[in-house]
C-alpha cells in the first residue's frame, strides 16, 4: 500500500502515462482510494489512498 501526499496529481499523472487506474472510491474510513490494475503493474494490485489529516 502507498500513501500518496499528492493524491489527485499522482492519479492524473498515472492515467496520463497510460497506467490503468481502477476502483476510484472512498474506503470505510472515508479516505479516497484507487488501485493500479495488475495489468499495469507486472501482476501486482497496488492500492493508493489519501490519508485523513
Amino acid at each position: 500500500m502507498i500513501l500518496a501526499a499528492f493524491f489527485d496529481a499522482t492519479r492524473e499523472r498515472l492515467k496520463r502515462d497510460g497506467v490503468r487506474v481502477v476502483d476510484e472510491k472512498r474506503n470505510w474510513r472515508g479516505e479516497r482510494q484507487y488501485f493500479i490494475s495488475p495489468q499495469s503493474a507486472f501482476g501486482v494490485l497496488i492500492q493508493i489512498w489519501e490519508g485523513l489529516q
